[in-house]
């Protein structure tokens, strides 16, 4: 079990770092945003269907 821990503190730590290099270099969305390209999505979404 304190392998599969390890491992899983390790991948924490990459995504973690990952996303405080995405937020520093200003790769990030608001929750407003993001509303706003899940609605434009779903409305094409139900223009192809």
């Amino acid at each position: 079990m304190l392998v599969k821990e390890h491992e899983y503190e390790k991948f924490l730590e990459q995504k973690i770092q990952k996303g405080l290099s995405d937020l520093a270099n200003g790769r990030y969305s608001t929750a407003e945003q993001f509303n706003q390209e899940m609605e434009q999505l779903l409305v094409h979404k139900e223009r192809k269907l």
